[in-house]
């Protein structure tokens, strides 16, 4: 990606996972001793196969939550029910709340 279009992608981050986006989705955040958040952003479940040194295949899912909200992982989160295991934010602001 260029130096321009990383620029236009950071600038534009939240009209594309914000409330008005046409691909996001309302996800509730619960945060132990605080009050419930709501966050705007959108789903994604991966799916692979994993093959071990054994030769075995097993189905790998990840569901993850990206919005361009700014979040710190507090033990005991969950967002939508489903429990938070990792919150990573990537170069150009986006963050990625992983669910178990």
């Amino acid at each position: 990606m260029t130096a321009k279009a990383q620029e236009i992608y950071r600038d534009t981050l939240a009209a594309q996972l914000g409330a008005a986006s046409p691909i996001s989705v309302q996800a509730t955040l619960s945060i132990p001793e605080q009050d419930d958040r709501v966050i705007y952003g959108y789903f994604e479940r991966t799916d692979y196969n994993d093959v071990n040194v054994a030769n075995v295949s097993r189905l790998i899912t990840y569901n993850r939550f990206i919005t361009a909200e700014v979040i710190s992982y507090v033990k005991g989160m969950t967002l939508d029910g489903a429990a938070v295991k990792q919150i990573m934010r990537d170069l150009n602001g986006a963050t990625v709340i992983w669910l178990s």
